[in-house]
């Protein structure tokens, strides 16, 4: 993996074969190009090899690491009682909602790559019309919303209570599910499906981003996914994975749900508030190999 220096540049890559990654690992030419899959065996096959040769050795954690990781999920657990009592009865009324609106189901389930690459089926709110995910490539491309593939705020199969949910931020709620049972944490890098890490490249600081758990809200969420590029948010979701290998993910959690409440009710997060203002004269070589 490559680390960032004192100064917080990102070292130059290395001259490597178009086989290996920048970090070493096999990353496999995984076809960016071609149409968007919600189901592809072939990709997912591919995908695990590549997660299983990068997270191939196990991380040796220090004491104050694991006080750290503990702490982390305690607070989970904690998030669990108490914000059950505040997402249970929003859960029901977006889901109503939902029911009156357009019919079953409620809920959306996919299948997302969590933490060293794991599969597990994260819930949320249903926002779409039924079988919008069956028509990816109507839905989303990387030249038009970024190779994250965010649906676009203002896409047309938008049910009305889905965009109300959006707006209220009720979308994720039921993930409180996936956090009960280990899969997730209430913070971390967003949980996301094969087809867009296949956009991604994927590189060795997108696969990076999985080092750490996945969760509710996070750097990105408390901004707003449409204020960060795409460099940013690798960037931003690399530097959350090292942080929280260093051990000093408890009190940055608490940084990022104090950010996320604050986005909430208006104020303006911006990347400068994670990463300090110049941090594009300090991350310069990682943008400019991007752009290369």
């Amino acid at each position: 993996m490559q680390k960032r220096g004192i100064e917080g540049n990102w070292s130059t890559p290395a001259q490597v074969s178009p086989e290996v990654g920048e970090c070493g690992a096999f990353v496999p030419d995984l076809g960016a190009a071609a149409p968007l899959e919600l189901h592809n065996d072939n990709l997912k096959d591919r995908l695990d090899a590549t997660f299983a040769d990068h997270f191939r050795t196990a991380r040796r954690c220090s004491f104050r690491v694991r006080v750290n990781h503990l702490l982390k999920r305690v607070f989970d657990m904690l998030f669990l009682l108490a914000g059950l009592i505040v997402a249970g009865p929003l859960i029901l009324l977006g889901g109503l909602g939902t029911l009156l609106d357009t019919g079953w189901p409620i809920f959306y389930v996919q299948t997302r790559r969590v933490r060293f690459g794991r599969r597990a089926r994260i819930f949320k709110m249903r926002t779409l019309t039924v079988g919008s995910d069956r028509q990816l490539d109507a839905l989303v491309s990387v030249k038009h919303h970024g190779k994250f593939l965010n649906v676009s705020k203002d896409c047309s199969r938008y049910t009305r209570v889905g965009r109300w949910l959006e707006r209220l931020w009720i979308v994720e709620l039921p993930q409180v599910m996936n956090i009960a049972r280990g899969e997730m944490s209430v913070v971390g890098n967003r949980p996301i499906p094969d087809y867009v890490i296949n956009a991604l490249g994927p590189t060795a600081e997108a696969i990076e981003r999985f080092a750490s758990p996945q969760g509710l809200t996070g750097y990105v969420q408390s901004i707003g996914r449409d204020d960060v590029s795409d460099e940013e948010r690798i960037l931003l979701e690399y530097h959350y994975s090292d942080v929280f290998e260093r051990g000093d993910v408890f009190l940055e959690d608490l940084k990022i749900i104090a950010c996320t409440v604050a986005a909430y009710f208006g104020k303006q997060i911006t990347v400068g508030h994670f990463l300090g203002e110049n941090y594009k004269v300090r991350y310069a070589t990682f943008f400019a190999t991007r752009a290369a």
